[in-house]
């Protein structure tokens, strides 16, 4: 039992080693200005744009879907990146999971999150 409970220990610090890993990065990229190539030239500088990092299996990125679709009709800028085609994108913006949702404002990343976010959040994000 004793075993057990260890690696219970261990399983939980190492999910929350992980996560304040996560975290860190993520804002380390904040205020960081896109790449230079032709995929980002024709982000309009002067309204927010998302991209929005997804995998093909990801569940929690299909649940996404239906929003992000929504604020594209609704006239915001859109970029859906597959992380298993693009692995150099994904890596150029450290994603490290799907669904990975990054706003650009002026052509610097205003805003970087992994997992799940409700349209509401997105929106926000977007406006503020």
């Amino acid at each position: 039992m004793t075993d057990f409970i260890t690696a219970i220990g261990v399983i939980v610090l190492v999910l929350l080693i992980t996560s304040v890993l996560i975290r860190l990065k993520t804002r380390a990229m904040i205020g960081q200005p896109i790449a230079d190539n032709d995929w980002f030239a024709n982000l309009p500088s002067e309204r927010p744009s998302l991209l929005f990092f997804y995998a093909p299996g990801c569940s929690v990125c299909r649940q996404m879907e239906p929003a992000i679709g929504e604020l594209e009709q609704e006239g915001y800028t859109i970029r859906r990146i597959n992380i298993a085609e693009n692995t150099g994108m994904a890596g150029n913006f450290k994603v490290m999971a799907a669904p990975t949702t990054i706003i650009i404002k002026k052509q610097l990343i205003s805003a970087y999150h992994v997992g799940f976010r409700n349209k509401l959040k997105l929106l926000n994000e977007l406006i503020d």
